[in-house]
């Protein structure tokens, strides 16, 4: 949820959702497989706050043997979210994007509250948009869309072509009705839009393109939370590949036979040297 958030979940639910128009979601139709991002990749920045957590882990694997694991311990400052930056000139126009999804995990960490926010809060992912010079963040929280209560402890395809976006530009504060600015927006709903209306929007000209995308939790998260993401894709019309198509991995461990295989070749090397010696200074 926004920062404006920590007085959030007080407020009736009328007030948080502001009425956007609904669109059909489409398939990634982009060609190619998986990338594999290991620990340290370069190419993704962690940045972790407070209590937060986030790292690649084998306590969940979605594709392969491990996942993004993501968690917050109810400090309202934690944070923990993992950046991919974009090329020079970005991966693509905002008004191109035709495949924005990837996978999420809730853990049951505690039991159902009357929180509704709380109950539907899913791992969140954001698009940085440049747009002549001026960075803006379009935010997919579930709840924006869809209110109900996550399914926990089940791993979730989550196309997000279709869904509602608000948005934050750094240091201005939240988009409300009109493209306004407003730092905390309350009493004003968040302004949201599908990624297709953002991009048709007042708010954007033609030029706006997709400088980054990240993934994680928190930011006024009010009680522990675990989640996990994993196959992070995004692609854009007029592109065959995907600009984005990360699969979190850790460095796979040889197999019990591989490495006995390679003690016995290993062996093989030493014997048949020490055998050579013995016949030259046999010579």
């Amino acid at each position: 949820m926004p920062r404006s958030s920590l007085v959030s979940f007080a407020i009736p639910l009328a007030l948080a959702l502001a009425p956007s128009v609904a669109e059909a979601a489409r398939p990634c139709a982009h060609s190619g497989g998986p990338t594999a991002v290991y620990p340290g990749d370069p190419n993704w920045t962690a940045d972790a706050r407070a209590s937060a957590s986030g790292f690649i882990s084998a306590a969940n694997p979605r594709s392969g043997n491990a996942s993004l694991q993501l968690g917050t311990t109810g400090d309202l400052f934690d944070w923990a979210f993992y950046l991919r930056a974009a090329p020079p000139g970005g991966y693509g126009l905002l008004s191109q994007l035709d495949c924005l999804a990837f996978d999420w995990f809730r853990e049951s960490v505690v039991s159902p509250t009357s929180d509704v926010p709380w109950d539907a809060q899913s791992p969140v992912l954001r698009l940085l948009i440049n747009d002549g010079g001026v960075e803006s963040e379009l935010v997919w929280e579930k709840y924006y869309t869809d209110a109900s209560a996550t399914i926990n402890d089940q791993w979730i395809d989550q196309d997000l072509m279709g869904q509602n976006f608000w948005r934050v530009l750094p240091g201005q504060g939240y988009t409300i009705a009109g493209c306004l600015q407003a730092d905390p927006f309350f009493p004003n709903p968040l302004l949201t839009y599908s990624l297709s209306g953002w991009s048709t929007s007042s708010c954007y000209t033609g030029q706006a393109y997709v400088a980054a995308v990240s993934v994680g939790v928190g930011s006024a998260w009010p009680r522990e939370y675990r989640g996990y993401v994993d196959n992070v894709r995004l692609g854009f019309a007029g592109q065959s590949g995907f600009a984005v198509n990360d699969n979190f991995e850790l460095t796979p461990v040889p197999e019990p036979g591989t490495i006995g295989l390679l003690a016995t070749g290993l062996a093989g090397i030493v014997g048949a040297g020490l055998i050579r010696r013995r016949r030259q200074r046999g010579q």
